[in-house]
């Protein structure tokens, strides 16, 4: 470990100071020269220094040291600065090699809450969904160091099998949801217009339908009734009315003039055939960016 020669204090005269610090480092054996913590920090000529206490020396001997003599305490400058590693990209002259071996900063542990996990857990659930992401997001090593910081070491994340239970916990909340909207508009009198559309991404097709109503006060609400795969199947017209009618006898709802207000579909052939038996309505927008 190299140290300066610059120590801290005020002498009675910079020469006099030099050579005491200098008989001081001269003696100081080579396995003694170990940072024991950082005390200060200032900026000499645009380049940062910290004031050092060594192992087995007192204050009175301690130096300023260039960000370039602490080579291998990039972990104990970090967190005299508070900098968490994870977003430094380098620490005087060190290198990814040096990043990835340099101490990492210790947080007092804390516990984290049954329902603050729970909660982390589900919006992460969320997220990957909304984002098209796989439920193996989470599972990363990288997203892992990623919620272990944010949570000061409390947690590390949820694993695959917990994902894809959450996923089935969500889809059954909204079907729940659904189930207790259309009961709602039944209450009231009401029934229920569909839309419905298939679409694929990532290599996955699905058939969905939402449903829209509104309610006794006025409020005009959107929900999901059903995603269906369809991916191994023709999206043939008689295709899509007969998945129609099993998707929304799941949920309690008949296929009828009689049950369904208006249907919306888009103006493919095949949404076509499936759903204007009874009449339904045309997209607008599907409409609008045909003519265009």
């Amino acid at each position: 470990m190299k140290r300066s020669t610059v120590s801290k204090g005020k002498g009675p005269s910079k020469k006099a100071k030099d050579d005491q610090v200098a008989i001081i480092a001269a003696s100081l054996p080579k396995h003694q020269g170990i940072p024991e913590e950082i005390i200060g920090r200032r900026t000499r000529k645009g380049l940062p220094e910290f004031e050092i206490k060594w192992v087995g020396w007192t204050a009175a001997h301690n130096t300023w040291e260039p960000i370039t003599n602490l080579a291998g305490y990039e972990g104990m400058v970090a967190a005299f600065e508070k900098i968490p590693e994870s977003i430094k990209t380098s620490v005087g002259q060190s290198t990814i090699a040096d990043f990835h071996s340099a101490p990492s900063i210790s947080f007092p542990v804390t516990v984290m809450q049954p329902e603050l996990k729970k909660e982390t857990n589900y919006k992460g659930v969320l997220w990957m969904a909304k984002r098209n992401f796989p439920m193996s997001t989470t599972c990363s090593s990288e997203f892992h160091d990623y919620i272990s910081s944010a949570s000061r070491g409390s947690y590390k994340g949820a694993c695959y099998d917990n994902n894809i239970g959450i996923a089935h916990q969500l889809g059954s909340l909204g079907m729940s949801k659904a189930t207790q909207f259309i009961s709602d508009l039944r209450d009231d009198g009401i029934k229920i217009s569909i839309a419905g559309d298939l679409w694929s991404d990532n290599g996955m097709a699905l058939f969905g339908i939402c449903g829209h109503g509104i309610t006794s006060n006025w409020e005009m609400k959107t929900v999901l009734l059903a995603a269906s795969p369809c991916g191994h199947e023709r999206h043939t017209g008689e295709y899509i009315e007969a998945q129609t009618k099993t998707l929304l006898a799941r949920i309690g709802i008949e296929y009828t003039p009689e049950c369904v207000f208006k249907r919306v579909r888009d103006n493919g052939s095949n949404m076509v055939l499936a759903w204007d038996k009874d009449g339904a309505v045309p997209c607008f927008d599907h409409t609008l960016e045909l003519s265009v």
